[in-house]
């Protein structure tokens, strides 16, 4: 690429971040990705641990910075000493996570790429989520309503083959009874000391997705149920997330009889498509019927 373009990208950056009428910059470098730059939100701070920081003297080699930083998508800018600003590399934006928080912050601004989200798409009290191509997609998300479409444990929409755990207590006992109202329930093998943690149960979603809520159901024949569990989450099977609130391991509240069936939503919904129910207590032995849920959404 030849040093006048790199110039003329470069200015494009550098008047669409202090003209209010320029809705987009485009940057394109033969070693760098290319980077849509929507506008910045100024006096903001978004609230995602960075990839990666630096100190950078202007707004232009910040984005050049995210630009050569694998999965970088968006940065958060801010005051340094003197004549320099803290750089912080973002890998996720302002739409591709479920009730994306900011922090009020002068002298910072937050800038991503330009998606289809910028411009208020879905209805009253709907969350936008940019899909990954960010200029061409979206999905509206309903944060209000409890968790209402079943992703297939109960009906056998998931295979038996894509429900695993760690261990079984017998052959007809395996994890693929672990279906919601189903006869049979999960029961991974343990002691009878109630209290002590216990394996886990695993379900294959086939397709990365929002997932917004579980259920869970104790063992129909016996009185065995979780009382309290935790859950992680993959995209790939490899690298795996507990679901966290305010920073925190969160541990649900499961069941406190063999029948009833609890339902827990989450507060953020997770994009996976591995899903793990780790039970932390529980009567008897951990013996469980669950079901997984994503949230009603439009497009």
């Amino acid at each position: 690429m030849s040093a006048r373009k790199v110039t003329a990208g470069l200015c494009i950056l550098w008047q669409c971040f202090h003209l209010s009428s320029c809705s987009i910059a485009h940057m394109k470098y033969s070693k760098l990705k290319a980077i849509n730059w929507g506008l910045p939100l100024a006096g903001h701070k978004f609230n995602v641990t960075p990839i990666a920081t630096s100190r950078v003297t202007n707004h232009i080699k910040c984005m050049v910075h995210c630009a050569e930083t694998e999965g970088c998508v968006a940065i958060n800018l801010g005051p340094a000493q003197a004549g320099e600003h803290e750089c912080e590399m973002l890998e996720t934006t302002r739409y591709s996570i479920f009730n994306a928080k900011f922090t009020a912050k002068a002298g910072w601004k937050y800038v991503g790429p330009m998606t289809k989200c910028d411009v208020s798409p879905c209805r009253k009290g709907f969350w936008c989520i940019a899909h990954e191509e960010y200029e061409i997609g979206y999905t509206c998300l309903d944060p209000v309503r409890e968790p209402c479409t079943p992703l297939g444990m109960e009906s056998g929409k998931i295979l038996d083959g894509a429900i695993t755990a760690s261990t079984s207590y017998n052959s007809e006992l395996g994890p693929a009874n672990a279906r919601l109202n189903v006869h049979r329930g999960w029961c991974a093998w343990t002691t009878n000391n109630a209290g002590k943690q216990s394996g886990w149960i695993q379900v294959d979603l086939g397709d990365i997705i929002w997932v917004t809520g579980v259920a869970t159901q104790g063992r129909c024949v016996h009185p065995q149920w979780v009382k309290s569990y935790k859950v992680s989450y993959s995209t790939d099977g490899q690298n795996w997330e507990f679901y966290d609130e305010s920073g925190s391991t969160k541990i649900f509240t499961g069941n406190t009889d063999k029948t009833t069936v609890v339902t827990n939503a989450f507060k953020s919904p997770i994009h996976a498509r591995y899903v793990k129910i780790l039970p932390q207590s529980f009567v008897d032995r951990p013996s469980l019927r669950m079901e997984l849920y994503t949230s009603c959404t439009t497009n």
